[in-house]
């Protein structure tokens, strides 16, 4: 029996890994799959179910960006149903503020923002996962066109979260989002271009190893 549960947990934490990685690459579709998979380790070999929320919150995440509305609610629901600690009523105000902000109920996601907000302000155990109460925070004002907002937001991911340039690459399709949608296609169009320039390096320097 414990050989089973060691065995459930290394399958868990590759498929976790996985769904990151794809996440990562926006390989949205094969984020889920492992996503999906990671959910049913954990119920099959009854883990420990205290991650069970954030993993719900994740599959959220994942289908608004696919843009498939009642999947990414069935999930959020179902993160709702399972809150145990602070970190992940954060997790879930997060993922609804992005659910609420993609069916266009922007008041619904500006208070899930700011519960979102207090949480983190309140518990210090949540003050390390805020990184992603700004992602949808920028996405936020540049979805309500509070575009000075929305680049001053972003500067202060990279500047805050990604030190190391990591971010580098997906902030400069942000940034191109941003001024698309501003009208400015000029610069629109050269961060895109600096965006798929990085993409084709990235692509040759991992052929190249």
């Amino acid at each position: 029996e414990i050989s089973e549960c060691l065995v459930g947990s290394e399958m868990c934490i590759r498929d976790s890994v996985l769904g990151s990685i794809y996440h990562l690459k926006r390989l949205f579709n094969l984020s889920i799959d492992n996503k999906k998979k990671e959910i049913e380790i954990i119920l099959q070999y009854d883990l420990d179910k205290y991650n069970l929320s954030t993993s719900y919150s994740g599959l959220t995440n994942l289908y608004c960006e696919l843009g498939e509305a009642d999947k990414a609610l069935k999930n959020l629901n179902k993160s709702a149903s399972c809150l145990y600690s602070s970190t992940q009523e954060f997790y879930y105000h997060v993922r609804a503020a992005q659910y609420y902000l993609f069916i266009e109920d922007y008041s619904q996601s500006w208070k899930n923002l700011q519960k979102a907000k207090e949480l983190f302000l309140s518990k210090k155990e949540v003050q390390k996962n805020v990184e992603e109460y700004y992602e949808v925070l920028q996405k936020y004002y540049t979805e309500t066109k509070q575009f000075k907002k929305a680049l001053e937001t972003l500067d202060y991911i990279i500047a805050t979260f990604n030190p190391n340039g990591r971010y580098k690459v997906e902030a400069m399709r942000r940034r191109a989002s941003i001024y698309y949608e501003m009208g400015d296609n000029s610069k629109s169009a050269q961060y895109y271009q600096e965006y798929y320039a990085c993409l084709l390096y990235t692509s040759d320097a991992a052929d190249d190893k």
